[in-house]
């Protein structure tokens, strides 16, 4: 009696409360076009990172201490208000330079 009862539960059909695998994917992914651009199979830099190497490099000799003292330094914007209460407050101590470099 129990191989007959275990027989006719495992023909019952699936409910809702049973977990249903979705059907496997025929369709291949595709590389969308735009994207080429951004990647890379080789562990040597992109051309984004070879790009901003420059402003790496100038960021670095901005750092660089001068007269054997360390500098500050401030990258802003003139509107941004958080950048020029920054500036106020080491205009108290330091010497300012300004570059108007857009």
């Amino acid at each position: 009696m129990n191989v007959r009862s275990l027989i006719i539960l495992s023909r019952r059909p699936l409910t809702a409360t049973t977990r249903q695998r979705p059907p496997p994917t025929t369709t291949r992914l595709r590389f969308f076009p735009l994207a080429l651009p951004f990647a890379t199979t080789s562990s040597g830099p992109t051309l984004y990172q070879k790009i901003t190497m420059s402003a790496q490099q100038i960021v670095d000799t901005a750092l660089a201490p001068k007269d054997g003292k360390k500098q500050i330094v401030i990258f802003s914007k003139s509107y941004c208000p958080y950048c020029a209460k920054a500036k106020a407050q080491i205009q108290r101590v330091h010497q300012v330079v300004e570059s108007e470099r857009a």
